[in-house]
């Protein structure tokens, strides 16, 4: 029952703020579409949203940026605006097709080391803040526009709320995966001998940002709108050729209407997350989100590591 009431309980809390809407023009390009039903809020916060990034997307393809004539970003419940938002197949999608590139001039970055996909990349961080002061004279001012629209410092359990914390805590109990969310990345950004950064709400909620949205210490416009999941619904791989591109191809038939999914501890490039048992808590620690099915679990049992998937029956139970 406690894990049943995890999931629950943090897959409310961690619902993406951001706002998309069905495209009516442009492919791919999100477009603001009020319902009837929409409060004045709701309405204006898809409006908000949908020019941020309409203005996004066309900035990428002015830069050179590939993105996908067949697919469009859009929400997730289109009766919620709150339900967060992911990238489906307006068309029939075929192996091995391109769905993103995106060039490595306009990722944003600064001193990424070997092996920042396992620890928190502080100059990128910091270099985000610097464009973040900047505005509008920043080169990456409509994507920066687009990340300061989602940040927030309970983005992931490290920065959430004391009375959060605990709540989250008192599910855990003593054994349940993750124990380390606490400090895990905070702690590391006002580390003198790490990133020495400020203890300041606002730096700490633009490093938890990084945190959650980079690809290997760099961060890349549009590839955090593909939402993670495993198993038959993993329908697209990344590819991250450092200092040339990121891509995006499908590495199945996808048919219109359909979610397009990437996969965050099974892919080509995750070799060192699946095989140290990198699973469902960890994604709650790393990017604040408690997976759909299937999941995977590790447990340290004495001086044992026990690694368990759970999989979702054809049925759905």
């Amino acid at each position: 029952m406690k894990g049943a009431c995890l999931f629950f309980l943090i897959g409310c809390l961690s619902s993406s703020p951001a706002i998309f809407c069905r495209s009516e023009e442009n492919a791919g390009v999100p477009v603001n579409s009020c319902a009837a039903t929409d409060d004045e809020k709701s309405c204006a916060a898809k409006e908000n949203a949908s020019e941020i990034h309409r203005e996004l997307i066309e900035w990428m393809r002015e830069e050179d940026a590939f993105v996908g004539e067949k697919q469009e970003v859009r929400l997730l419940n289109s009766r919620d605006p709150w339900s967060g938002y992911g990238v489906f197949a307006t068309k029939r999608i075929e192996a091995k097709e391109k769905l993103l590139s995106v060039p490595f001039d306009i990722f944003l970055h600064s001193n990424v080391e070997e092996g920042s996909e396992y620890r928190m990349p502080c100059g990128t961080i910091k270099q985000l803040l610097e464009e973040m002061d900047k505005g509008d004279e920043s080169e990456f001012a409509p994507y920066v526009r687009y990340l300061q629209s989602i940040a927030n410092v309970d983005i992931l359990p490290d920065g959430w709320s004391n009375a959060g914390q605990e709540m989250l805590s008192e599910l855990l109990g003593k054994k349940l995966p993750p124990q380390d969310y606490d400090g895990f990345w905070l702690d590391e950004w006002t580390d003198d001998d790490s990133c020495d950064g400020e203890n300041d709400p606002h730096e700490k909620e633009v490093a938890l940002l990084v945190m959650k949205l980079m690809e290997d210490g760099y961060m890349v416009p549009y590839s955090d709108f593909f939402n993670h999941r495993n198993g038959h619904w993993t329908n697209a791989e990344i590819g991250m050729f450092k200092g040339k591109r990121l891509e995006i191809m499908s590495t199945r038939t996808i048919h219109p209407g359909e979610q397009i999914y990437t996969s965050n501890n099974m892919c080509e490039d995750c070799e060192f997350r699946e095989k140290n048992g990198y699973g469902t808590p960890h994604m709650l620690r790393d990017y604040g989100f408690v997976e759909e099915l299937p999941q995977r679990w590790t447990f340290q049992l004495d001086r044992m590591t026990k690694v368990v998937d759970v999989a979702e029956k054809e049925d759905g139970s």
